[in-house]
């Protein structure tokens, strides 16, 4: 019996030595080593990248375009190692809507449906704050994407190589190809749309409007400006107004954004303390004309400085952009005297 069981014995021996020489296998695969970084590479330098090349690409006059406007995008990319077709646009947005230029030329209308998508994602605090815009890495086969993307006073920078991903990579995407992912659907989501409601006419400080809330709103921001204009608080006065209103005089026609209300405000009164002439708003109607969108009939007073008094009909459209009520457009008629009370 003995001697049965010791070639056994040996036997074990013999594959336990040998199963302790085995590596066992790998639960995992090896890490890889980090992408390396391109020496040079920052913000600044992709700013100066798409200025140079754009403006080879597509005109200085697009770019210097872009560079003034409240919204635009420049968007192009850095060749990888196949020859693959790299954009070269410059988009800019105007109060006609999304304008775009390309090596074949421009302005050209943007695709509607594109201009909205990029409104959505541009008006999206997730965009502003994601993280994962800007890498320095070497690019991939097929390159990296690169962006200056600047809306009303916001400015990014993006860098996006080995295929463009998040929100960004989206944004990306309709800035380069110029059109909606096919089958696609909208991001982000847009809020529920109410159907437009008949409201109850009506003038003065009842506020005619279903949701006197809206109204209250309204009225409440009204008569701050006012207030402001009459204290000289030139920042207070304008800050009910969106940077891209369009204003219309009845001396001087259509003018654009609120830069153009800031210069002719300065030039009616010197903003160093209470002005002579004083504004009251008196009257206040608000209607809505469409989902997000009420329009105020405002009857004005102007009183003291010397002058004699008169009153103005002021008609403003009001436009509730992410749960804030701005002033998109105003049109004052022309002053005439007296109060007409």
């Amino acid at each position: 019996m003995r001697k049965l069981l010791l070639p056994f014995l040996l036997l074990g021996v013999s594959l336990g030595a040998g199963a302790s020489a085995i590596p066992p296998l790998p639960t995992e695969p090896p890490p890889q080593p980090p992408r390396r970084g391109v020496p040079g590479v920052s913000e600044a330098s992709v700013k100066d990248y798409l200025r140079t090349t754009l403006s080879q690409k597509v005109g200085r006059e697009a770019v210097e375009a872009a560079g003034r406007a409240l919204t635009s995008i420049m968007v192009s990319g850095v060749y990888g190692e196949f020859p693959l077709h790299v954009p070269f646009n410059v988009l800019i947005r105007d109060r006609m809507g999304w304008q775009v230029w390309t090596e074949a030329g421009g302005p050209n209308p943007l695709p509607a449906a594109t201009g909205a998508e990029i409104d959505r994602i541009l008006a999206s605090d997730a965009f502003w704050r994601e993280a994962a815009g800007f890498s320095a890495e070497q690019p991939c086969t097929g390159g990296a994407r690169v962006m200056v993307i600047r809306h009303r006073g916001r400015e990014r920078v993006t860098r996006q190589p080995c295929g463009p991903s998040g929100i960004t990579g989206r944004l990306g995407h309709l800035a380069a190809s110029l059109r909606l992912p096919s089958g696609a659907q909208p991001w982000p989501p847009e809020p529920p749309q109410e159907s437009p409601r008949e409201l109850r006419p009506g003038e003065g400080r009842e506020y005619p409007i279903d949701d006197p809330e809206v109204s209250r709103i309204i009225w409440d921001k009204s008569q701050a400006s006012a207030m402001a204009w009459n204290r000289g608080d030139l920042e207070a006065y304008l800050a009910p107004y969106a940077e891209d209103v369009t204003l219309l005089w009845p001396d001087r026609g259509m003018e654009y954004h609120k830069s153009a209300l800031r210069a002719r405000a300065v030039r009616s009164q010197s903003w160093q303390g209470p002005p002579a002439r004083k504004m009251e708003v008196h009257t206040s109607t608000v209607r809505q004309i469409a989902p997000y969108v009420v329009l105020q009939t405002s009857h004005i007073y102007y009183s003291g400085g010397g002058r004699p008094d008169t009153h103005s009909w002021v008609t403003t459209i009001w436009q509730n952009r992410r749960g804030t009520w701005e002033v998109t457009h105003e049109q004052p008629a022309p002053e005439a005297p007296g109060h007409s009370r």
